[in-house]
């Protein structure tokens, strides 16, 4: 997610007997390759943008935004402890109950915002002016939500509509 969310376009791993017999590290890599197939579209032609931020410490907000399609957020979790037991060498302290603020590029709409899972989850989020808050129930090591956007129609003479208060939105 890290590389990901620095603008890799793509990643690379190979395991060993040991990894291979963990199931940890097995769902671990499930989790990444279905939440990379789903997203993949947007990433090949995305850019990171720093336009997030986290309520808590320790947890980190990277975006890439996909042209005025998307905008993609990886949340990632830098609590976490490493021993030189190949098997049991990594740990990591759950995140739980927090805020994720994401700043709205101008002439971007927000259309819907999806966890990105098995399959795609809608995610209950606030509306304010130029920025949406999106509430974390939990994080373990990582997650993926997709933020389908569009661009702002502009009808020549007029300004766009913008949200006049504070929304929820299912």
């Amino acid at each position: 997610y890290y590389a990901l969310s620095r603008g890799t376009k793509g990643i690379f791993y190979r395991t060993s007997p040991e990894i291979e017999k963990n199931s940890i590290y097995q769902s671990e890599i499930k989790k990444i390759n279905t939440e990379i197939q789903s997203v993949k579209p947007y990433i090949i032609y995305s850019e990171p943008i720093s336009l997030a931020s986290a309520s808590i410490p320790k947890v980190e907000a990277c975006t890439l935004q996909a042209g005025y399609d998307a905008i993609i957020l990886f949340l990632i979790n830098h609590d976490t402890k490493s021993s030189s037991d190949l098997i049991n060498s990594f740990s990591y302290t759950v995140k739980e109950n927090f805020t994720v603020t994401v700043n709205i590029p101008e002439r971007v709409d927000i259309e819907e915002i999806y966890h990105v899972r098995d399959k795609l989850e809608h995610i209950k989020y606030t509306h304010e002016w130029d920025k949406i808050t999106i509430p974390i129930q939990r994080l373990d090591l990582t997650d993926t939500i997709l933020i389908k956007t569009k661009p702002i129609q502009k009808t020549e003479g007029t300004v766009p509509d913008l949200p006049t208060k504070q929304s929820e939105v299912v």
